[in-house]
């Protein structure tokens, strides 16, 4: 009888626009509405808040890319072939996405491309995280049409990606920004290829408590000490940060997942993520044009508009086209 409900509660499709009774709808929202609120403070080039090494920005599209290596993986297991793949994904992502980057163009030349704001001439700031979702899908089909999406290859290359991650250290902006977001993406992808070994009740919380002492930075409650007296030998010469940090992203998908199947903390039977992250900027924009407003103003005015904004995009849009879906 659980395994049946456990069933049930599964995504369809791997965008979960029919099973309410999760927390992926909500966490993808909250993660949104994240990069809004973060968002409040950059387009007044003020300092964005965060958390740990991260901006809640920064930390959401994080997320975001363990949540969709996830559900992607899982959606690629019941596609019946590549081509199917390939036309659900274009289905999810393009045609909301062409009305936000049209919308968006029209907008901000009608503001003259907002020169007078803080962070001028940028029309749609996020979607550049987009192309690196895409890239992962497409990454992410060819291996299941190559046979690879199993949990040895893929394991493997996991591991081996994070492995180079660590001993071939770098400051490159595509491998300390891009890098960890594939990483992740395929992280999230091995879960849920693996998902009948794991036992997320135990990873769940035990990642969860990693999180929490990689983020804590005190000598006597964090794995500073431990890293601190701890010999490597021959091994990687980081510095101890970058150790916590890479022991957080590593263990930020095994608790996402789990967070997302315990009791719906808010029910969402409509998945207005998308449509908060690719038309929060524009908007924001706007309202720095025309009000001069404060962090909070800018966020209370912003969240309210695009969350209206996100709702008819749902409603209009996304969720008609994905009736096409196969």
């Amino acid at each position: 009888m659980k395994r049946r409900l456990m069933e049930h509660f599964e995504i369809k499709g791997g965008d979960n626009s029919r099973v309410p009774e999760n927390n992926f709808h909500a966490i993808r929202y909250l993660l949104a509405l994240a990069v809004l609120y973060s968002h409040s403070y950059g387009l007044l080039a003020l300092p964005e808040p965060g958390i740990f090494l991260y901006t809640f920005g920064a930390l959401a599209v994080k997320c975001f890319f363990a949540l969709s290596g996830y559900l992607i993986a899982r959606s690629c297991l019941r596609t019946a072939n590549l081509r199917h793949y390939a036309w659900n994904r274009i289905l999810r992502i393009l045609p909301a996405l062409i009305v936000a980057l049209i919308a968006s163009y029209y907008v901000a030349s009608y503001f003259d491309h907002f020169i007078n704001n803080p962070v001028p001439y940028i029309n749609n700031g996020p979607i550049w995280t987009l192309f690196w979702e895409m890239f992962c899908y497409g990454i992410c089909g060819l291996l299941w049409w190559l046979g690879l999406l199993r949990v040895s290859s893929l394991g493997a290359i996991v591991a081996v990606s994070w492995l180079l991650y660590i001993v071939l250290p770098t400051t490159s902006e595509t491998a300390l920004i891009i890098a960890p977001l594939v990483m992740l993406f395929f992280l999230g992808a091995y879960i849920a290829i693996n998902k009948k070994n794991l036992d997320l009740t135990i990873a769940g919380p035990f990642f969860f408590g990693l999180l929490i002492l990689a983020s804590i930075d005190t000598d006597y409650v964090s794995l500073t000490w431990l890293l601190n007296n701890v010999p490597f030998l021959y091994g990687p010469n980081m510095p101890i940060h970058e150790y916590q940090t890479l022991i957080f992203l590593f263990s930020l998908p095994f608790f996402l997942i789990w967070l997302a199947y315990q009791k719906p903390f808010i029910i969402l039977k409509n998945d207005y993520s998308y449509g908060m992250y690719i038309f929060a900027w524009p908007i924001q924009q706007v309202i720095v044009s025309t009000m001069s407003p404060s962090p909070l103003i800018l966020f209370a005015v912003s969240w309210a508009t695009t969350h209206c904004i996100a709702m008819l995009s749902w409603h209009l849009i996304e969720k008609n086209v994905l009736k096409f879906k196969v």
